[in-house]
């Protein structure tokens, strides 16, 4: 059973529970908002006086340094985890065959995982500034905003957050599509034992499902695209 490997790697590396996934989506949300909180924040109150000044007065003091350090972990943690995936992904699939479709077709299937990525990140975090900014008014005894939080201020919070969710989800994605590809070339490898196996046991060969245990982070299968490209 030489695709014995391949096949139990696939079911090995297979999308992340789904409580751990969540976990990774939230993270992921609450550094885009505290990266787009900075920004904005610098925009609208120039200079370090009238920053100082509004963190203080909007209820930021009392927990922000302690919520930074404890995202910057995580962070630093879930990229540990995808880059040992990666690695664990890149050796399992080393020894089984390229699958081979055009360049330009690996690079349309990374473009539309961006737009995906961006879209789901995107609404989160502008979910997670608008809560956080609320509940900072409230702490400090101040009205509700509303959506006028990432609204107000010539939109500034809303386009902030829009391009920096872009620049993370060109990362977020990568790691996503390489991660699909690698399990793509292992699901692939372990087909031919899959059929053999079907038809030892149950006759004609069924299509092949082997693919269907391969989920990332959505719900499509991988693209079949050459395993070389490079992270």
């Amino acid at each position: 059973m030489t695709h014995a490997r391949p096949l139990l790697a696939v079911r090995r590396s297979i999308a992340m529970p789904s409580r751990a996934e969540r976990v990774g989506w939230l993270v992921l949300a609450v550094l885009a908002c505290m990266l787009a909180h900075e920004a904005s924040y610098q925009l609208m109150y120039r200079g370090a006086g009238s920053y100082r000044t509004a963190m203080t007065l909007l209820g930021h003091d009392g927990y922000w340094l302690g919520l930074s350090v404890a995202i910057a972990a995580a962070t630093f943690t879930l990229l540990g985890v995808a880059a040992l995936q990666l690695r664990r992904l890149q050796r399992e699939a080393a020894t089984t065959p390229a699958l081979s479709l055009d360049e330009s077709s690996g690079r349309a299937a990374y473009l539309r995982l961006v737009g995906a990525t961006w879209l789901r990140l995107a609404l989160l975090a502008l979910l997670t500034f608008t809560v956080q900014e609320n509940l900072e008014a409230l702490a400090a005894g101040l009205p509700l905003r509303g959506l006028d939080v990432v609204l107000g201020h010539g939109m500034a919070p809303f386009l902030v957050i829009l391009v920096t969710t872009l620049t993370m989800s060109f990362v977020v994605a990568l790691v996503r599509w390489r991660r699909r590809v690698l399990l793509g070339r292992l699901a692939a490898a372990a087909r031919p034992w899959a059929r053999a196996s079907a038809r030892r046991a149950h006759g004609p060969a069924r299509p092949a499902r082997a693919l269907h245990l391969v989920r990332g982070w959505g719900s499509r299968a991988p693209p079949t695209v050459a395993s070389t490209s490079a992270l």
